[in-house]
């Protein structure tokens, strides 16, 4: 991506890139809200579902295969600083897809069908299916998390002695997203099994949907960052 030759053609791959994340970082954000949204006007409940997932047996399910595919189809497109940007996202991305593909358990079945009426369509129960997505969920917030909080913070060869104070504010906010995505991560794993957190808190309380919101916006930001949208050198 950043060629050594000099002019227009090289200035022009880097705002591409930089355009990249920004459209990265905002689809992340909006995902959550998005799903939220078009359930609230087609159904009039204003919670949230268990998870961003279930949104997928849902009205919203255009969205979240949009949204999530455009996602993962960008990561894996995106060429980064180095051969280590490229295969972490180019993980990140294959891991979104099997997001999508193989689906999460029935929304319909959750909690004694209590979410049956906002259902469109269902799946034969299948765990080898809802195991893949599971961990492919993970796989793609651990990339994530490794992207913000050690690929973001690295500046560009030939500059590492020379670091503006608004790279140095930048890099706080890479680790701190990243910090957010893997708090997140551990405490969607204990509270799905009722440790530390009380099960019926967690169920009652949606707080996978609200875990995983807090993890793509923690990463959303971060690439709006990257992307130069905030925060850039003045």
């Amino acid at each position: 991506m950043y060629s050594s030759n000099a002019g227009d053609a090289g200035t022009l791959s880097i705002k591409k890139e930089s355009t990249l994340r920004v459209f990265i970082g905002l689809s992340g954000i909006l995902l959550p809200v998005i799903l939220w949204l078009v359930v609230f006007i087609i159904h009039d409940y204003y919670y949230p579902l268990p998870s961003i997932s279930h949104y997928f047996y849902t009205r919203a399910n255009p969205y979240f295969s949009v949204v999530i595919g455009f996602i993962a189809l960008s990561l894996i497109i995106y060429k980064g600083y180095d051969n280590t940007d490229f295969i972490i996202c180019t993980m990140a991305g294959i891991a979104a897809l099997v997001v999508i593909a193989l689906p999460t358990h029935n929304l319909a079945i959750v909690e004694e069908n209590k979410y049956a009426s906002y259902s469109i369509t269902t799946l034969p129960v299948n765990k080898l299916r809802e195991t893949i997505h599971l961990i492919a969920a993970g796989i793609f917030l651990i990339c994530l998390a490794i992207m913000s909080g050690f690929q973001f913070t690295k500046t560009e060869q030939g500059l590492q002695s020379f670091k503006t104070k608004e790279k140095k504010f930048r890099n706080g906010i890479y680790i701190l997203s990243a910090l957010i995505i893997v708090f997140s991560i551990v405490s969607i794993l204990l509270g799905s099994y009722g440790i530390i957190i009380p099960e019926r808190f967690y169920i009652s309380n949606h707080l996978t949907f609200w875990l995983e919101s807090f993890a793509v916006w923690a990463f959303g930001f971060a690439w709006l960052v990257k992307g130069e949208a905030v925060f850039a050198d003045k």
